[in-house]
Order: structure tokens, then C-alpha cells, then sequence
């Protein structure tokens, strides 16, 4: 007799093959692993400390509402994209979902977008951690764009050895690194209102900025506040990691959905968190534009408010965090380009999609983080890459939806999964919409009008690239089985689990 376990095993096996893919990326993370990664990814102790300036310069304390604002959409677009999730459990994320709910030719281009954010978004993450460490002082460092380099490539190498040695390794720091952002936030959130309490929890309504007073309500402040709601969307994103690992999920159909609301509400949660301690222990108004000059604003305060000891600890708490965020970025990278390169997407797709005997997908781990190491001296102008990441997520949210949308009035979506909002998802999927349009038009607005024009000259490459090679190579075919390759793959599971129940 199977154990409910077994049969889920089996199950998750089915579900695969009948999207005509054989399982070979290991499923050893189980709900809360899932849940981990795009909580790690999204990271308050990563966006939340390396953005806080930015926020503040334009809105003053007000900036927490941007983050109240953030996470109240968001959680429209995780209960939308988690119906998808359920529906279409397979790595990769919106890439899939656009090939299954429209053609491959607009799955290629949905894919190319979402794996350009995640390497965008990669190196951000490793470059702010190598920041960092380089202006932290230890080890002699100094504060430089060589060193700030050699740092983020050194770590970039070893993330990319911990992935090759297999999702359960990746798993486990995730899973310390879910425990870790939440004491530090604690730690942070109440080490700052003991010791740098600067101003009442009711600082948050303030509107005095460096260049002033801006007033509440007023079209001077709303020119304000819709650009400082950046500072919130550059960092509560990228939830959908817990789908792109959808495959070394167990149950991914119920638990991935559930992955991606969680890590959103929880964010929000210890997100708050570190606003609250950090906007009650701001200097004062006139100091900030001298600050942040030479440092990042969260990082001075919490050196100046800490001091030495216990500065050093909780900056050191940050860099770990830091770097689990970019260790869950790095994976669901590779997962992207894997996915891809399955379906013959890719340059090189037959190496690409090739995994090791621990279940991980190293050709696609080594091309990525050279590909990342290549970006990364490009990096110095970080917001203009962080920028590039956060509308590459951002516009491939809003394709995906209007294709689920018109996928489910022509009939082309039928089938939900086990977890769906029923009526409900209509009307949370408009919103969703509405919200993802706003974001990318707003990341490209001045002053980041760089972004646009950077994003238009990678899809001018991409559109030469697909006329010219990938038009005619793209069909409904790529990378399925037959349905005698899936038998034999569903009985070869069997007889797998029976083997492994019978005494030695």
C-alpha cells in the first residue's frame, strides 16, 4: 500500500507528464521551502534598506504608506498569478503560463522578458549586497567600484556552487534565512525605538522632505508620492519565485499559490516593521542630502543609532539576508533559463537544459552567473538596473493576466486547478491589471526615462533575433513527450516507490 505521501509523489509525476515534461528536477521542497524563496527573494532587509533614501527624499516619513499602498495591489497579483500557478504547476512560472494559456510565440517573448528581469534583478541584488560589505569597513576593504566588483563576483561563485549542488542545500538556507529576516527585523525594529528614537510613531504622516514640506493632499505632493511608490515596488516583488521552482515542489498545485500570498502578507508584515523603526530614528531633514552623499540612508542610520558593536551585528544580520536573497534569485534564474532552454527556446538549448544526478540544472547555473558577472560591471548605475528588473516583472505580470483573461473567454482555459478564487478571480484580475499598467509606466518616468530606452533597445534585439531565427523554430511541440513516454514514465515511478516500501 502506498503512503499518502507516495501517492502524492506519484501524482506530482502525473501532473507533469500530462504537460508532456518528464520530472527531473528533484521535488524536495515542501510548503514552507516554497513560501521561503519568495519571501528571501523579496527580502525587507535587502529593498527596504538599500531604497529607504530614496522614499524619504521625496515624501519624508509618508513613505511608509507607499509600502501599505505596494503590498495592498500586490496581493491582488499573487492571488491572481496563483490560480495560474495551480493550474499550470511547472518551472519556469510565466513563461509556461503565457505558452499553455496563448501560442509558444508569445510564450518566447513573455519568457525572454521575465529571465532578462531575473538576471537584471540578480545582479542587483548581489551588487547591493557587495556594496555592502565594501563600504562596511571589515576585512581592510575599501569603498570602490573594483572592489565593490571583485565582492559581488565572489559571491555570485559561490551561490552558484551551492546550486549546483542541488535545490535541498538551497532549501535549507532559505528556510534559515525565512527565521533570520524575522528576528533581525525584530532585533532592528525594536533596537531602533529603544535607542535612536528620534521622532513619534506619527512621523509616518510627515511630509517634510530635504527640499521641504511638500504638504498632504495637495498636486505637489501626489507628484511626489507617485514615483516614491518605486521605493515600495522595487522591493515587494518577485513573489512569483515560488512558482518558477513549481517543479521541485511537492504539491505544487495547493502549495505554490499559498507560497506566493504568504510571502506578500508577510513582507508587508516585518516590512512594516523596519519602516516603523527606521523612520522614528530619521536625522533631521537638512542632514540628509549630506548623507546620503556617502552612504546609504537605512545603513547610516543604523551605524550612527547602533554604534560600533551592535551596528556591525546587524549589519552583518542584513549581509546574510542579502545574500540569501541573491542565492533565491540566482535559482529561480536558472529555473527561467531551464524552462526555456526545454522547450529549444534558447541558443544552445540542448546543453542548457541539461540537469546533474542531484537534480540540478548546472549548465543552465554556469551560463547564468557568467552572464550575471558580465552584467555586473554595468551595475554601478544600480537603480537604473534595478529599474530595468522591476519592469521586466512588472510588464510580464500584465501580459500574463490579459492572457489568462481572454484564455478563459475563448475557451482556451477550461481547466482550473485546486486552488482558484472562482467568481472572484475576474474582478481581482482587472485590478491586477490596472496596478502592473500603472507600475510600468511609473518606472520609467523621469528620472529614469534611462530605463525606457534601455528596455526598448533589448526588445529591438529581441524582435531581430526572432524574425530573423526563432519565428519559423517555435511550434506547440517543443519539449513534449508521447503518450507512450508518459506511460513509461508513470509506471517507471511506480515500480520506483514500490521498491523503495519493500524491507532490505
Amino acid at each position: 500500500m502506498s503512503t499518502q505521501h507516495d501517492q502524492q509523489a506519484i501524482d506530482d509525476v502525473e501532473t507533469l507528464a500530462k504537460f508532456g515534461y518528464k520530472q527531473e528536477l528533484f521535488r524536495q521542497m515542501g510548503g514552507f521551502s516554497n513560501f521561503a524563496i519568495s519571501f528571501s527573494i523579496i527580502s525587507i532587509l535587502t529593498g527596504l534598506i538599500s531604497m529607504f533614501g530614496y522614499g524619504v527624499s521625496l515624501v519624508g516619513g509618508f513613505a511608509y504608506w507607499t509600502w501599505v499602498v505596494v503590498a495592498f495591489f500586490q496581493l491582488f497579483n499573487a492571488l491572481s498569478m496563483g490560480e495560474m500557478a495551480s493550474s499550470f504547476p511547472l518551472a519556469g512560472g510565466l513563461y509556461p503560463w503565457a505558452r499553455h494559456l496563448s501560442s509558444p510565440q508569445v510564450g518566447w517573448w513573455v519568457g525572454w522578458i521575465n529571465m532578462i528581469a531575473w538576471w537584471a534583478v540578480s545582479v542587483a541584488i548581489d551588487f547591493s549586497l557587495g556594496t555592502l560589505l565594501a563600504g562596511s569597513g571589515w576585512f581592510g576593504l575599501t569603498m570602490n567600484t573594483a572592489t565593490i566588483v571583485t565582492i559581488t563576483v565572489v559571491v555570485m561563485t559561490l551561490q552558484a556552487v551551492m546550486n549546483i549542488f542541488g535545490i535541498k542545500l538551497v532549501s535549507w538556507f532559505n528556510n534559515f534565512s525565512v527565521w533570520l529576516h524575522m528576528i533581525g527585523t525584530v532585533l532592528l525594529f525594536t533596537l531602533l525605538l529603544w535607542l535612536g528614537r528620534a521622532h513619534p510613531i506619527s512621523y509616518i504622516f510627515s511630509t517634510d522632505t530635504p527640499d521641504g514640506n511638500i504638504g498632504l493632499g495637495g498636486a505637489k505632493f501626489f507628484l511626489a508620492f507617485l514615483p516614491a511608490i518605486l521605493m515600495s515596488a522595487w522591493t515587494l516583488t518577485a513573489f512569483d519565485a515560488s512558482a518558477d521552482v513549481s517543479e521541485e515542489t511537492k504539491d505544487p498545485q495547493h502549495t505554490v499559490p499559498w507560497g506566493m500570498v504568504i510571502a506578500v502578507v508577510a513582507s508587508f508584515i516585518f516590512g512594516s516593521l523596519v519602516l516603523f523603526g527606521l523612520i522614528s530614528a530619521l536625522p533631521p531633514m537638512g542632514e540628509i542630502k549630506g548623507i546620503m552623499e556617502t552612504t546609504g540612508l537605512a545603513t547610516w542610520i543604523i551605524q550612527h543609532v547602533l554604534g560600533s558593536n551592535l551596528g556591525l551585528l546587524m549589519l552583518a544580520i542584513i549581509a546574510v539576508a542579502q545574500f540569501a536573497c541573491g542565492l533565491s534569485s540566482m535559482t529561480v534564474f536558472q529555473r527561467v533559463i531551464y524552462s526555456l532552454a526545454r522547450d529549444g527556446n534558447l541558443p544552445f538549448s540542448g546543453q542548457l537544459k541539461k540537469v546533474s544526478r542531484r537534480g540540478a540544472p548546472y549548465m543552465a547555473t554556469i551560463v547564468g552567473t557568467v552572464c550575471m558577472a558580465a552584467l555586473t560591471i554595468g551595475a554601478s548605475v544600480l537603480s537604473t538596473v534595478t529599474s530595468i528588473a522591476t519592469l521586466g516583472f512588472y510588464f510580464g505580470y500584465f501580459v500574463v493576466i490579459i492572457l489568462a483573461i481572454r484564455a478563459r473567454a475563448t475557451g482556451r482555459w477550461t481547466e482550473r486547478g485546486p486552488w482558484n478564487l472562482g467568481k472572484f478571480w475576474l474582478p481581482v484580475a482587472i485590478v491586477a491589471i490596472a496596478w502592473n499598467l500603472y507600475i510600468s509606466i511609473a518606472v520609467v518616468l523621469p528620472p529614469n526615462v534611462i530605463t525606457l530606452e534601455i528596455f526598448g533597445g533589448i526588445m529591438v534585439v529581441l524582435a531581430i533575433y526572432y524574425v530573423t531565427i526563432m519565428r519559423h523554430r517555435l511550434s506547440d511541440k517543443a519539449g513534449t513527450l508521447t503518450q507512450e513516454e508518459i506511460e513509461k514514465l508513470e509506471r517507471a515511478k511506480r515500480e520506483q516507490l514500490d521498491a523503495e516500501q519493500q524491507p532490505e
